[in-house]
């Protein structure tokens, strides 16, 4: 899967990010605020509400120390617990299509064919579940990046895809 990859330049230094990051939350959204965790030049920053989306998408990034400014490279991506779920949600609707098929040509006859429209149904549901989780984390992102461009002082530099 291709990711869009984001790059920040600041003047802070690595150091002032990730204790920004760490240790100020921001409070600069009316219904919730950017947290992050680090691993050393590493930071996750995710968007914490009342009400958590697990679609929420998360920024993981890169910081470096370029001279007298740093830059911020990352990414956003949904959480991997979800990425998971998906996996075993599609290959159990895969395995019940062909336990559902086999059963069906075992009976020889067309009456376990509506049965396997079922798991069918529920692969394609999968599909339109992922989808309609990305539009949700849209304000998300949106807010994560305002994070960044205001708490940290950054400034987008060229993007790259």
């Amino acid at each position: 899967m291709n990711y869009q990859e984001y790059s920040f330049v600041t003047n802070l230094s690595p150091d002032e990010i990730v204790d920004i990051v760490l240790k100020q939350r921001s409070k600069i959204f009316s219904s919730g605020e950017v947290a992050g965790k680090s691993y050393g030049n590493k930071i996750e920053l995710h968007y914490s509400s009342m009400t958590k989306s697990s679609w929420s998408p998360v920024f993981h990034g890169v910081v470096a120390s370029c001279g007298d400014s740093s830059t911020i490279v990352g990414t956003f991506k949904v959480n991997s617990v979800i990425k998971i779920f998906m996996r075993i949600w599609r290959g159990f609707m895969i395995f019940m299509f062909v336990v559902l098929l086999l059963n069906a040509i075992a009976s020889s006859g067309m009456s376990g064919v509506p049965p396997l429209l079922v798991p069918l149904f529920m692969y394609a549901v999968s599909f339109l579940v992922v989808k309609a989780g990305s539009l949700s984390g849209e304000r998300d992102k949106n807010d994560i990046l305002r994070f960044i461009k205001e708490s940290l002082l950054a400034s987008p530099s060229t993007p790259s895809t």
